[in-house]
């Protein structure tokens, strides 16, 4: 969907030209094509200019669009070109090796900045990771007798009730913490595009590192670290879409590195995003991202491959039987 802006440029008497009216429609982002300003109109002022610029019912519909069309000029949309990454490598590559572009889908890594929908994004994330496990007693759970500590009147003293009172040490707590979920709702439009402006954030930042593979073949911490400063990632996110080996591999060799964590990019969250300044991946993650994130796979469920139930293998022979495609058997027997 485009958007579509249209501007009409009219005179005014040698004082400059003004916007006359400006219509928008929702889409892309377009830049405006200014129109040619049309010639100065006659003096709004005296009576007889009124009468001559007023429409009469003798017009018709045809000549007074014509002039309407004639000062309006459209816009073309914005073409959003793809987002070219250099291909970076972690174990130092060949020499005379001729550098790689990754070419990256800016429907997912060139989204428009917006920090409402990341804090929003990010509210949600930690709302959900509340455990909501503080409870304390009332007067009503805490252990004691229900007796009357003294006679109403003729103390002297205060009125006091039983000794799980909350006025008292030891008694029940008046109004306190119970046991609740702090988890909160939010679109799950509006969560995808929260991972799509952080990703296009990070690519800004040129915090966006793809790696063509992740695998280290060494054990050695030291040679390890000792790598990732001569990239100069420092506090660096891996992200792997290859499997539980890569990460295996990695956090042997890595887990005493400061700054240093591997996931997989199914568990990439919007937290993990922003917590660290760089994010190495491999271009099967990017892939990945690319499938999952892009606004099309959101907007359009109905392209969504149909969920098939696995049948057992006991039931298999069931099914495939005549008398229960014929409709004679409703159930299934109880034996299976």
């Amino acid at each position: 969907m485009s958007l579509r802006l249209a501007a009409r440029v009219t005179g005014n008497h040698g004082f400059g030209a003004r916007l006359g009216s400006l219509q928008f429609a929702r889409g892309a982002r377009t830049r405006a094509v200014p129109a040619k300003p049309t010639a100065a109109r006659r003096h709004r002022f005296p009576a007889s200019s009124f009468a001559a610029s007023s429409t009469t019912p003798t017009q018709s519909s045809g000549t007074i669009a014509a002039r309407q069309n004639k000062d309006v000029s459209k816009a073309e949309p914005f073409r959003k070109q793809a987002v070219y990454v250099e291909l970076s490598h972690l174990i130092p590559p060949a020499a005379h090796a001729e550098p790689q572009v990754v070419e990256l889908s800016s429907a997912v890594f060139d989204e428009p900045s917006r920090r409402d929908i990341l804090h929003l994004c990010l509210m949600h994330f930690r709302d959900s990771q509340r455990q909501g496990s503080a409870n304390t007693k009332t007067r009503g759970e805490v252990r004691g007798s229900g007796r009357k500590i003294r006679p109403q009147k003729g103390t002297g003293k205060a009125r006091l009730g039983d000794g799980q009172s909350p006025m008292l040490v030891g008694g029940g707590r008046a109004f306190g913490p119970k046991p609740r979920d702090f988890s909160t709702d939010l679109p799950r439009k509006v969560r995808a595009m929260g991972m799509r402006v952080a990703l296009s954030a990070r690519v800004r930042e040129r915090g966006l590192i793809v790696v063509d593979n992740l695998a280290w073949p060494g054990t050695k911490t030291k040679e390890f670290a000792h790598r990732l400063r001569e990239l100069s990632w420092g506090k660096c996110l891996f992200v792997t879409g290859r499997g539980d080996d890569v990460i295996k591999q990695l956090e042997r060799v890595g887990s005493n590195v400061e700054g240093f964590r591997v996931i997989k990019v199914e568990d990439l969250n919007i937290h993990e995003i922003l917590r660290y300044q760089r994010l190495a991946m491999d271009v099967d993650a990017a892939q990945y991202l690319e499938t999952k994130w892009q606004a099309s796979s959101w907007f359009n469920s109905s392209t969504a491959p149909p969920i098939v139930p696995e049948v057992p293998e006991r039931l298999q022979a069931f099914i495939a039987s005549k008398q229960f495609a014929a409709g004679q058997l409703k159930t299934f027997p109880a034996h299976l």
